[in-house]
């Protein structure tokens, strides 16, 4: 019996390349993805899921990043509504707020760019629609309007407070949007 267990370590560890990208969030290893030249990290929490005692509650930051985060492949969305509902969307959709960070360059080759100036682009998951904006007087007295919104920001501090970790500069980060309120 432990020597079909032991078997099945070489392939565990295959999962993960060795040559891997890393990166330190806190006390967790986040493990990326190169293709060609960009380095990507998908699918990392900025916040704890909206679900539950959550749902239509301001976002609550990750308070400290443990163990292992495998960021390798893109996460699945934020629950929004998608007309018409058609036949070849993804059927699973998650309720967790996270980072999708890439364009981090992998090589040292020269850029194509005019400017010959690696950029990081992250994009942020937030919540939508009824989710995100729904009203009311019992909304607005609880104080939990644009939760959308409230999520955006959120996003915008963890980019600030993490961002170094992927070798950018918090000083030089630039918003940009379509058709957010950001």
């Amino acid at each position: 019996m432990l020597l079909s267990l032991l078997a099945y370590l070489p392939v565990a560890f295959a999962l993960v390349r060795a040559d891997a990208p890393t990166v330190i969030l806190d006390k967790a290893t986040v493990i990326g993805t190169t293709n060609d030249s960009v380095t990507s990290f998908f699918g990392i929490p900025y916040a704890e899921p909206p679900v539950n005692n959550l749902r239509l509650r301001l976002p609550k930051p990750i308070t400290a990043y443990q163990g292992t985060i495998n960021a390798t492949v893109p996460a699945v969305q934020c629950i929004q509504l998608v007309p018409p509902l058609r036949s070849d969307l993804p059927t699973e959709i998650l309720e967790d707020l996270i980072a999708y960070i890439t364009e981090i360059p992998a090589t040292t080759a020269t850029p194509q760019s005019e400017d010959c100036k690696p950029i990081i682009f992250v994009n942020m998951n937030y919540r939508l629609g009824p989710f995100a904006f729904l009203g009311g007087k019992e909304i607005k007295e609880a104080g939990v309007g644009n939760l959308g919104l409230h999520d955006q920001r959120l996003a915008l501090k963890w980019i600030h407070q993490h961002i170094s970790a992927f070798g950018g500069d918090p000083k030089k980060v630039v918003r940009a949007s379509s058709r957010t309120g950001l």
